[in-house]
């Protein structure tokens, strides 16, 4: 569930909100072990595989994840044993750029110490060629809704897009509502370790469940 706000600049409650929601989903998030954090990882990976959203998939993007954040590349090692290809977000001004790229290549880079591809003029790919997107985030809702770290890469490098976006996300992430303006991302689906949570826009995509 989303509670819109008017357009324009969040008022100072709403962005009061959302810092203070932004800093409990951290710690609840980083409350979980390392061991838990991969199990959950791994199963929400492999309902990801399992529930037919990526079977015609050739071009995905996806992230490394960083800190505590539920960790795809079980998805990326299926993905590419299968033929596919990968592409991982670059920070670029105010949007993220992507690239081919293999895991093990990318760099961490400042200020966010986000691992990061090569900006290879040669790798690049546009949003338009990427046929599915997993997406980070801090918190959720299960009808697809987001809230991410406050700088809004995904809502402006996302809008517009056609491809299946699709949120990674443990399940004590989920939340019953969040505050958002009209420009925030509302994801295909939401995918944890429990169940894959089918948001607005997906209907005509779902494949088996």
């Amino acid at each position: 569930m989303l509670l819109v706000t008017s357009g324009g600049a969040p008022s100072p409650e709403v962005a009061l909100l959302k810092s203070t929601l932004r800093r409990q989903l951290r710690r609840r998030r980083s409350a979980l072990t390392p061991e838990a954090r991969r199990a959950h990882s791994d199963a929400a990976a492999q309902r990801l595989i399992e529930c037919g959203q990526l079977e015609e998939c050739r071009l995905l993007a996806a992230y490394a994840a960083v800190r505590s954040e539920a960790d795809p590349s079980r998805v990326v090692r299926w993905h590419r044993q299968r033929g596919g290809q990968v592409a991982f977000p670059k920070v670029e001004g105010e949007r993220l750029r992507w690239y081919l790229a293999e895991p093990e290549a990318l760099r961490s880079t400042p200020p966010w110490s986000i691992p990061e591809p090569v900006a290879d003029p040669d790798r690049e790919v546009s949003v338009s060629q990427i046929e599915a997107f997993v997406v980070p985030g801090l918190g959720f809702t299960r009808d697809g809704h987001r809230i991410g770290y406050g700088r809004g890469f995904y809502d402006r490098t996302l809008a517009g897009s056609s491809a299946a976006t699709i949120g990674f996300a443990y399940e004590i992430q989920l939340v019953d509502t969040l505050p958002a303006e009209p420009h925030d991302l509302q994801l295909s689906a939401v995918v944890t370790e429990t169940m894959v949570h089918w948001g607005g826009l997906a209907a005509e995509r779902r494949g088996p469940q």
